[in-house]
């Protein structure tokens, strides 16, 4: 079967050539066009595997040692037709299974594939509910993860947050109030609905949302909802020059602009320039002219800012688990050491852009990650070695919140030097 085929070697692409999914899928069918009529079916089976693979990972190696890559891929796929999807008929799949293995190892795989109950009994009774490496395979997470959450947030909150990672997330939208109305998104498209935060909706229509017309003529944008709720909290009246430094999310830089719109003057720092030309565009669209825009390195932040900033928003390169729900191979590709690295450089970049907040100036950091060492901690050290910032209010968001969102952020107030008594 065609679409099998194109499967397995997707898969061995993503498992073991470090290729990412959207990548692979979209290199499958650049080379063979006319196999494109298998594209869903193709993103439905690898993208089910993907959310189960450390289940069925542990299914395979439970058989043996004898399989080669391919073959395993092959089988993961299978398993996740027969256990999930059933796109594909038990026999048809069991005839395809059968040509790439021996008659001795086919006994076995056609038990495994006939299992009919929940998945979850897959996962050997040897292995404690309690333990760390239950929780891995039931909710396709690394062990180092589960131990790093639990160890942070406790084993209730750990449950719940890998539970809602194995679910979609949802695309939620800012309406671009400088053009349209959230009740005009709402009455006029039914693919949208009311969001729980004011001039945002949802998306819940089936084709993707970049045929949608709203978003083609940027009436909405996406942004996440805990962006925004943070977003609501800082833009202050009394700001008349701010500063956001931004290596992640071009949606924050937008809700930036329309904010602050052409009010006050805006010095914008983004250190990726792939990144520079797509704010570029949003620029000259909004056209703004009150945007001070600049590469993101230390020597170009002070060359380019003049005066202390009323605001100074932070918004470095993170681990950003936020995105393990929007792609099923995240954690396959994150790599556990790349955290401290990641650390290193978030500290950095906080230390060199505190020093642009003037006296009483907001300083505002925020990541859109779930890890304490990234956050909370992050902020405390910073605290603790500058004594003239006062923490005003620090979140933790996690994705089974109201506002579906994985993002820690913190605000912090410059307090102005006492004069001497005289």
């Amino acid at each position: 079967m065609k679409a099998l085929e194109i499967v397995k070697n997707v898969l061995n692409q993503i498992l073991y050539q470090d290729v990412e999914f959207q990548h692979a899928l979209r290199q499958a069918f650049k080379d063979h066009p006319e196999d494109k009529e298998h594209s869903s079916l193709v993103s439905a089976i690898v993208g089910c595997e993907l959310r189960h693979h450390h289940l069925f990972q542990r299914i395979v190696s439970d058989l043996g040692n004898d399989y080669t890559d391919e073959q395993k891929c092959l089988l993961y796929a299978s398993l996740a037709n027969n256990l999930f999807l059933k796109r594909i008929e038990h026999d048809e799949m069991i005839d395809y299974v059968r040509q790439a293995f021996n008659e001795e190892q086919i006994i076995i795989i056609e038990k495994l594939l006939a299992f009919q109950e929940s998945p979850r009994e897959l996962i050997p009774e040897s292995i404690p509910v309690e333990s760390y490496e239950y929780l891995s395979l039931r909710f396709n997470t690394p062990e180092w993860l589960v131990k790093m959450w639990q160890k942070h947030f406790g084993r209730g909150v750990t449950y719940k947050l890998m539970k809602k990672n194995n679910k979609p997330q949802l695309q939620s939208c800012r309406v671009n109030t400088l053009a349209t109305s959230t009740k005009e998104v709402l009455d006029d498209n039914p693919e949208f609905r009311e969001a729980p935060l004011a001039d945002m909706v949802v998306y819940q229509g089936k084709a993707p949302i970049r045929k949608n017309a709203f978003f083609q003529s940027f009436d909405v944008f996406l942004l996440k909802m805990g962006h925004k709720e943070l977003m609501d909290k800082v833009c202050l009246n009394n700001v008349t020059e701010a500063f956001l430094y931004s290596a992640e999310d071009n949606s924050v830089i937008r809700e930036f602009f329309l904010k602050y719109q052409k009010t006050i003057g805006l010095n914008l720092g983004v250190p990726n320039v792939d990144e520079r030309l797509d704010i570029s565009k949003i620029i000259r669209y909004n056209q703004l002219t009150n945007v001070n825009f600049f590469g993101a390195e230390p020597t170009a932040m002070k060359a380019a800012i003049s005066r202390p900033q009323d605001l100074v928003i932070v918004h470095p390169r993170s681990s950003d688990f936020d995105l393990i729900r929007a792609y099923p191979d995240y954690l396959l590709h994150f790599k556990r050491e790349s955290i401290d690295e990641l650390v290193a450089k978030q500290k950095e970049t906080l230390e060199n852009c505190a020093t642009f907040v003037g006296d009483d100036g907001i300083l505002v950091y925020l990541v859109s990650t779930i890890n304490r060492k990234e956050g909370h901690s992050l902020i405390m050290d910073f605290l603790d070695r500058h004594r003239d910032f006062a923490l005003l209010e620090e979140k933790q968001r996690f994705p089974f919140d109201p506002l579906d969102t994985a993002l820690f952020y913190a605000i912090m107030k410059r307090k102005v030097e006492a004069l001497p008594s005289e």
